[in-house]
């Protein structure tokens, strides 16, 4: 991704700058417009005729004046609006940064993962679940689960599929096994089954919510592909809440 470095406007002291020439300006041409001796004072010696080609000068030098004054306030305008346009450049610059490290942080994180998969001795083509675990919710009797689904296979792209998870356990004593739409029933997530689609792997994770009295002693994760090139996987794993 190639980032455009903007040039950058320190508004401060250019307006300050350009403030401080105006009163200088302004300044002068009232000292050079009143210098002179009285109007009055003028009259008395008969030189009204030259006082009055003064005051024509003046005035044209004031109405000068003026111009450069309107000619300033442009220009402050103008420093201003670069000013305004440098910091939204600046701005974006720093949006598209944020946005390289966070797809640097992910493609690190998948290096990771795939260095785990080697290292763990992982060769045989297919889909793998890992990583299962439990932990307490907020609320009693809730629950949330994580894992990371996983594919070893040449050239097959992105897979894609649905998840599906059942809790078994016991009501009292008979054996009861709960679906997901079950267990999310009272949740703003409630679904039956979880979307797979990933190319490397996807971490899934969700809260669940168990009946009152229903014992759980294991969780059954079953991944249905739609890419006939992979094989359904079916796992179970422990209830075993981490941290007890």
């Amino acid at each position: 991704m190639s980032v455009t470095t903007p040039k950058i406007v320190q508004p401060g002291s250019s307006r300050v700058y350009v403030w401080l020439l105006l009163f200088v300006v302004v300044l002068s041409a009232l000292f050079f417009a009143y210098r002179e001796v009285p109007f009055w004072m003028k009259l008395e010696s008969g030189g009204s005729a030259k006082l009055e080609a003064e005051l024509t000068q003046k005035a044209d030098y004031i109405s000068q004046l003026e111009a450069e004054r309107d000619a300033l306030r442009l220009s402050v305008a103008a420093l201003e609006r670069t000013s305004q346009i440098d910091r939204e450049a600046v701005n974006q610059v720093r949006e598209e940064m944020k946005q390289f490290h966070a797809k640097r942080l992910e493609i690190e994180e998948e290096l990771t993962f795939l260095r785990g998969l080697v290292s763990n001795g992982i060769t045989k083509e297919g889909l793998y679940i890992q990583g299962f675990k439990l932990e307490s919710g907020v609320a009693e009797r809730e629950y949330r689960f994580r894992f990371t689904v996983s594919q070893r296979l040449k050239n097959i792209g992105t897979a894609i599929g649905w998840i599906n998870l059942v809790v078994e356990g016991k009501n009292k004593d008979d054996t009861q096994s709960l679906t997901l739409e079950q267990v999310t029933a009272d949740s703003a997530d409630k679904t039956d089954k979880i979307k797979m689609r990933f190319k490397h792997f996807q971490n899934v994770d969700g809260v669940i919510t168990l009946p009152e009295g229903f014992q759980p002693h294991s969780v059954i994760v079953e991944i249905e592909p739609d890419n006939s090139d992979l094989s359904p996987v079916k796992k179970r794993f422990d209830w075993l809440l981490a941290g007890k």
